[in-house]
């Protein structure tokens, strides 16, 4: 008979939660070629921590005797809320310690809790990502009527141990130029990415409850924000006057900083359909990575498992692999 106890947290006890987060295999960054783990156990502590103490979450502990085997939180997705016109949040953590036999069994519980949760506050949505090697938890996901979208690969590029010199230069044509987004371009660029994305196959556009143009407008929305300023670096490339092809860069958050986690972000990129073939993409990352040379260790960034153009982009440039996760759906109908 089980002897764990589920209750709801106003706050965590940091005492409690490192140890259980040491002992994890599913943190930020986790392949990630950083100098010490140490920096990211204590990112990670203080991400969870600082979510709850805002009140931006909700967090649910599972308790044996005293000590935290487990634990399941949610925040709110704002931004996806405001775009879709529904309120939708997502489960941000899901960690129990691999050493209990009932594991499978608390995942499950917390998993159930969370979603009557969900309801009384009348979220209408609930997204899940996993690292495709969390078994326990894909499982359970699915159980729960949770619906695969997509997959993500994960990459990076480590400039200590690709110096950007070593990378091949990437020549341009005479007719392309590269140079940062303005405000002036913003109707253009919603153009562009209504074009860009309109076939494509994230986990909005895979998901059947939501029509092609609602999926679209996500990234049209993020191009927006971008050049609002959510991008820290907003390239275009444009061919004879008209822009073909656009990528977006965030520096490293204040919380990376504080724990001394010097990655940067390569946030999005689309290249409009009238010029696919021409390597733009390429270009524009080289570009791109031009901007972090010399004061960064690592850039990160993700594609979808099918999205070879990208990958065959990434390899040009000395990008390796590194991780590789799964995003779930369900509908609170």
């Amino acid at each position: 008979m089980s002897n764990y106890i589920i209750e709801e947290a106003g706050q965590l006890d940091q005492n409690k939660i490192f140890p259980l987060l040491a002992r994890s295999h599913f943190g930020p960054y986790r392949n990630l070629s950083l100098k010490s783990g140490v920096e990211l156990q204590q990112y990670w502590v203080k991400k969870i921590t600082d979510s709850l103490q805002k009140g931006i979450s909700k967090a649910f502990t599972v308790e044996q005797n005293n000590k935290l085997i487990g634990f399941i939180q949610a925040v709110d997705l704002d931004w996806d809320s405001r775009i879709f016109g529904i309120p939708m949040c997502s489960i941000q953590e899901l960690i129990v310690d691999a050493n209990e036999p009932n594991r499978d069994e608390i995942i499950r519980d917390l998993l159930s809790n969370v979603l009557d949760w969900s309801r009384k506050q009348g979220y209408r949505f609930i997204l899940a990502k996993t690292y495709t090697n969390d078994i326990h938890s894909i499982h359970a996901l699915e159980q729960a009527g949770f619906l695969l979208v997509d997959t993500l690969l994960f990459y990076e590029v480590n400039f200590q141990k690709t110096p950007f010199s070593s990378i091949p230069i990437q020549e341009r044509s005479k007719d392309v130029i590269i140079r940062m987004a303005e405000p002036k371009d913003e109707a253009e660029l919603k153009l562009l990415a209504k074009a860009a994305f309109k076939k494509h196959f994230g986990r909005y556009h895979s998901d059947p409850k939501l029509t092609n143009e609602q999926a679209t407008r996500v990234y049209v929305e993020w191009i927006n924000s971008s050049i609002h300023g959510y991008a820290d670096y907003f390239s275009v490339a444009e061919v004879d006057g008209k822009i073909a092809g656009l990528t977006i860069w965030k520096e490293s958050s204040e919380l990376e900083k504080e724990f001394s986690i010097n990655v940067k972000h390569h946030s999005l990129a689309a290249i409009h359909p009238d010029f696919f073939g021409r390597r733009l993409y390429t270009l524009l990352t080289y570009e791109g990575m031009k901007l972090f040379d010399g004061n960064s260790d690592i850039i990160e960034s993700a594609t979808h498992i099918n999205n070879y153009p990208v990958q065959r982009g990434f390899n040009r440039l000395g990008w390796q692999i590194h991780d590789a996760r799964h995003s779930f759906h369900k509908w609170l109908d």
